[in-house]
């Protein structure tokens, strides 16, 4: 098999078990699958001006690059700066591709898939997602900000003080 979606020449089974966590016959079948779901959904769209098939070629073609675009994703879920080096789509254009292709994929595995949270907001979400977690130490150092120019939006950031304006003595 000779997969070059992300750059990547693929010629032996344990490589694309590494890659992508399916075999080589699962992937094809899981290909016809993505590929059949696309279909119905394109299909399912109204107004069409031009028969299935016809007009531009997406980034990711065929039924086999998509699965083997969003199983990568998943698999390895780089961020889409990386996904973007690695299969020359743009960022933009990765992004917009795994929202079209995760409810692909979840409807042909017959799964919900669930992808890591990337922020935690407030302790109890922290305490909530690591409950074995003690301690936590936190990064007291400031960091730089922008201040807003107008007057009113500015007392909002202010920290008190501004400038070197000296204190007096009562």
């Amino acid at each position: 098999m000779n997969t070059n979606l992300l750059g990547i020449f693929i010629r032996d089974e344990r490589t694309i078990r590494a890659l992508f966590g399916l075999g080589s016959e699962k992937l094809e079948e899981l290909g016809r699958d993505i590929e059949r779901l696309w279909r119905q959904r394109l299909e399912g769209r109204g107004g069409r001006q031009r028969a299935f098939g016809a007009g531009r070629k997406g980034k990711v073609p065929g039924g086999k690059e998509k699965a083997v675009f969003i199983l990568f994703y998943m698999k390895v879920y780089p961020t889409f700066d990386v996904l973007s080096a690695v299969s020359g789509i743009n960022r933009g254009e990765c992004c917009r591709w795994v929202h079209k292709l995760l409810p692909l994929l979840e409807k042909a595995l017959g799964q919900r898939l669930m992808l890591p949270k990337r922020k935690i907001d407030s302790m109890e979400g922290f305490y909530a997602a690591f409950p074995q977690a003690k301690e936590v130490c936190i990064d007291g150092m400031e960091r730089p900000r922008q201040r807003p120019k107008k007057k009113a939006a500015t007392a909002s950031t202010s920290r008190g003080r501004r400038g070197n304006t000296r204190r007096r003595r009562s």
